[in-house]
């Protein structure tokens, strides 16, 4: 499914038109994707509309304590921009809960969440609940290295 999520910011995440599941289903069949895989990303993808529509607003200053296996299976740089993006106002408590429990609900070959994936996976959160301007300014910090993670 991570590939997927990756296919997606990068093919949906500028225009932030996703098309109907029916049509998106067969793009990405036609694209190579398993059908298990198609059906877990459509749920996680249309999902993101049961968040609160005050999701991606800021709700204050909190601590985020990460368990022993979030902290195994996240990688740390990708931690460090998450709580980057909190400490900027860009990311809600709740859109990060989100992002990680997708991350963590990733059955994949890795034991660890690559900070590539967490960082496909938030921008497209963010892409959904802000739209695709703030997405695609996250994603410029991202690929053009303006971002310094913070490590705990």
């Amino acid at each position: 499914m991570a590939d997927i999520l990756l296919y997606l910011c990068d093919n949906y995440l500028v225009t932030n038109r996703v098309p109907d599941p029916e049509s998106l289903s067969r793009k990405l069949s036609a694209a190579g994707f398993e059908a298990e895989d198609i059906r877990l990303a459509l749920d996680w993808l249309y999902g993101l509309k049961a968040l609160a529509a005050g999701a991606g607003e800021g709700t204050g200053q909190g601590l985020r304590c990460y368990t022993s296996e979030e902290r195994q299976r996240l990688d740390p740089a990708g931690i460090g921009f998450l709580i980057h993006l909190e400490n900027l106002g860009l990311l809600s408590a709740e859109l990060r809960e989100s992002v990680i429990e997708e991350a963590l609900a990733l059955d994949e070959d890795e034991d660890v969440v690559s900070a590539e994936l967490i960082k496909s996976i938030t921008m497209l959160t963010i892409s959904y609940h802000k739209g695709p301007n703030e997405a695609m300014w996250l994603e410029d910090m991202v690929h053009d290295g303006n971002f310094a993670p913070t490590y705990h």
